[in-house]
């Protein structure tokens, strides 16, 4: 259910969040607030985010569901997902994020092998000896 006290932004909330970005950003001091907005966190039931191709529509991914995650993994998933959509794959392990673990199917194979290279000889350098 939506709580309702903590859906709405509250004018002292809003207050201590534009002194808290002064103090972070001073430019920001003489900065007028037009308009704010609230939304609400997208928790799913097990707290993990969906991240990775949909069960139903081909060439669709998803990444959602981060909670209050989103800002600190948000870069590591859209590189994820960028992989996705360029290759069909990852060198990340995504199967835990699945969408399909709500409807009990094992996460799809997304995992690409690492490319590796063998080992590169290391050019001579020439050498200088002290006495």
């Amino acid at each position: 259910a939506l709580d309702t006290d903590r859906a709405r932004s509250a004018r002292d909330a809003i207050l201590s969040l534009t002194e808290q970005a002064v103090e972070l950003l001073p430019m920001l001091r003489h900065a007028h607030v037009i308009r704010t907005w609230s939304g609400t966190e997208g928790y799913l039931p097990d707290r993990e985010p969906v991240i990775g191709p949909s069960r139903t529509t081909p060439g669709l991914f998803h990444g959602f569901g981060f909670a209050g995650g989103g800002f600190q993994v948000g870069p590591a998933a859209g590189e994820v997902l960028a992989e996705l959509a360029a290759r069909g794959a990852t060198t990340t392990p995504i199967d835990a994020f699945s969408i399909r673990r709500f409807a009990g199917e094992p996460a799809p194979a997304t995992t690409a092998p690492v490319e590796s290279s063998p080992p590169q000889p290391v050019p001579a350098t020439e050498s200088v000896v002290a006495n």
